[in-house]
């Protein structure tokens, strides 16, 4: 997802380079007193900076477009969060893992059928594996069509039998390929669920109200994608580094301690 919006912040400084190598510089200069052979001169020197010269400031807009696109994101996430922290967490819907009385919460955006998503979830098991005190909080966003959509009921309809953590965990770490709905209530089945009860419980309005709620706050948030951290109130998108996760937890630890 981030690589998508950097090709696409760079298509769009390309764009507006050439553009006002062609036209900006055109309409200011169509009123200035250069004659017409020196503003095709000009303008041929602009062109020759951007395409062949110097390059490198296409690719530095394109740069900068991106790391602000980010910085955006990562404030309207943390005002947002800050604004409604317990009321994001604390609803009927958003299965507890980890430690449920840990210090730092880590709350994650997902879709069963994102690949990026079960990578971090050996990023998150590695986390958890080391530090005991984390409470993490999982919000389904199924992005990747009706087959997610439906894993998610699923997924949602086990945490009404109390096994959620257990078999969020089969599903993410299950291998061959896109999961289909015979696999997950073949895993489902394993993780010792009741499957008729499933099959039955995931159709309750109630899990699909649960669903959009998700999806409302993850556009709220900024998150376009999936995988989409948020470790206290510090917003990540995409797949997070261990350490990352780390520094972040260990952030937001010292500013608890900062406040008392």
């Amino acid at each position: 997802m981030r690589l998508v919006r950097f090709f696409t912040a760079f298509g769009l400084a390309l764009v507006m380079c050439l553009s006002f190598a062609q036209e900006g510089f055109s309409n200011q200069m169509a009123e200035s007193t250069f004659s017409d052979a020196q503003k095709q001169e000009i303008e041929q020197l602009v062109r020759t900076l951007l395409t062949e010269k110097d390059p490198g400031i296409v690719i530095e807009a394109a740069r900068r477009i991106h790391q602000q696109d980010e910085e955006k994101a990562r404030v309207k996430a943390e005002t947002t969060l800050k604004k409604n922290l317990d009321k994001i967490i604390n609803t009927p819907f958003s299965p507890i893992g980890g430690n449920p009385k840990g210090d730092v919460t880590v709350m994650e955006f997902f879709d069963y059928n994102c690949p990026y998503c079960h990578k971090a979830q050996a990023n998150l098991q590695a986390l958890l594996q080391s530090d005991k005190n984390i409470r993490v909080v999982y919000k389904e966003f199924p992005i990747f069509g009706d087959s997610s959509l439906t894993i998610s009921k699923i997924a949602l309809a086990a945490h009404k039998q109390g096994k959620y953590e257990a078999f969020h965990q089969a599903l993410m770490t299950a291998s061959g390929g896109p999961l289909t709905e015979a696999t997950v209530y073949r895993i489902a089945k394993a993780t010792g669920l009741d499957v008729e009860k499933l099959k039955k419980d995931k159709d309750d309005p109630k899990i699909m109200e649960a669903l959009q709620q998700n999806v409302s706050l993850a556009r709220e948030l900024g998150a376009s994608g999936t995988p989409a951290f948020i470790i206290g109130t510090q917003f990540f998108s995409g797949l997070v580094p261990v350490e990352v996760m780390k520094d972040a937890i260990a952030k937001e630890r010292a500013q608890t301690q900062k406040s008392r």
